[in-house]
């Protein structure tokens, strides 16, 4: 017998939330009322989701006209399947394909896609963040940033979330990056030229960040 939050995951998700906000509800506030609230943002929520991935389905056929991910959208649909190493090859084909043709708000939808789809990339993330910025606006992309910089510790993605929070002006963010990618670093020192330059742009750009926060 199915549970009620199984038919609508929208309520397992707003239980949760209030309960990691307990110690914020004010006296007297009904436990309730305040799930429900959340309730209806979480299904707004899922329901744009849901658009979206139809959205990006539905490009990503445009681009196949081949056919080639046909067997992948029948597993995903019956989910069955996590996306292999070809099938991650012909979505950033198309998603490319798209960016290439100028269809920059195509591409957005469809690298945000495939974010979904393969949650531990951080490429992914970052190719959307740099989409949006193309698309939106720095402002826009600089909460995409941080927001990947959260996800990933990863030196590259500190490094230009950084550099966009230095260029949008944020120098105390853009020096709490930097110098958290630089401790990366003293953790594991760079053993390849490619590291050694890429520690030296980080020492760079914290230099500029220190004379800009002084």
């Amino acid at each position: 017998m199915e549970t009620f939050y199984q038919q609508d995951p929208s309520f397992l998700l707003a239980f949760l939330q209030v309960m990691g906000e307990t110690d914020e509800m004010r006296p007297g506030e009904d436990i309730v009322d305040r799930i429900s609230e959340h309730q209806t943002r979480w299904k707004s929520f899922i329901e744009e989701q849901k658009n979206h991935c139809k959205k990006s389905i539905q490009l990503f056929r445009k681009y196949d006209t081949k056919n080639k991910l046909k067997s992948f959208w029948i597993r995903l649909q019956l989910g069955e399947s996590y996306p292999s190493k070809k099938t991650l090859t012909l979505l950033n084909e198309y998603a490319t394909r798209a960016e290439e043709s100028g269809n920059l708000e195509d591409a957005f939808h469809m690298f945000s896609f495939m974010a979904l789809l393969y949650p531990r990339n951080y490429v992914l993330y970052l190719k959307v963040c740099e989409l949006c910025e193309q698309l939106h606006g720095i402002e826009a992309a600089v909460q995409l940033y941080e927001m990947t910089a959260r996800l990933f510790e990863e030196p590259n993605v500190l490094f230009l979330t950084a550099e966009c929070e230095a260029r949008c002006g944020h120098w105390e963010q853009a020096k709490t990056y930097v110098t958290q990618a630089l401790k990366i670093f003293e953790q594991h020192p760079p053993s390849t030229p490619q590291e050694l330059e890429f520690k030296a742009n980080l020492e760079q750009l914290l230099e500029l960040v220190e004379k800009a926060c002084a």
